[in-house]
């Protein structure tokens, strides 16, 4: 594997897979609470686990995506991959602003998620049918 492509991985599919990951946790909650699965079941097992390092892997996405900004954009400016870069930050910020928001917090943390992952969906479709970055 060529070092281009290992960074490319790295740097950008690892932290798309990451968000998806993070995405799942609530959507797949949702799913074994109305199936009324049992603790042992792999859904759950995996839901629980996915919770414990939702944290975690939350900054990684950010580090990474950061990372991947600087060293895959040829220019300086907005595009799509920017606008998901602040969509991360703002995700983090409605954490650390939860007390304030009381309830509300995680409604726009959910909100941030969706946006995000359409983004996301946007910014890779672009890259691989274009030469440019939007």
């Amino acid at each position: 594997m060529y070092l281009h492509d290992f960074k490319t991985v790295l740097l950008a599919w690892l932290p798309a897979v990451l968000i998806i990951a993070l995405s799942i946790i609530y959507p797949l909650r949702l799913y074994c609470q109305r199936k009324r699965l049992p603790q042992s079941s792999l859904f759950v097992k995996a839901n629980r686990f996915l919770r414990k390092i939702h944290k975690e892997m939350g900054l990684s996405v950010i580090f990474l995506t950061f990372i991947h900004c600087r060293t895959s954009s040829q220019k300086l400016g907005i595009n799509i991959g920017t606008f998901c870069l602040i969509l991360l930050f703002l995700l983090w910020l409605s954490y650390l602003l939860r007390k304030q928001l009381k309830k509300n917090w995680i409604i726009l943390h959910r909100c941030f998620t969706a946006i995000l992952l359409g983004f996301l969906v946007v910014h890779i479709l672009v890259l691989k049918f274009t030469d440019f970055n939007i």
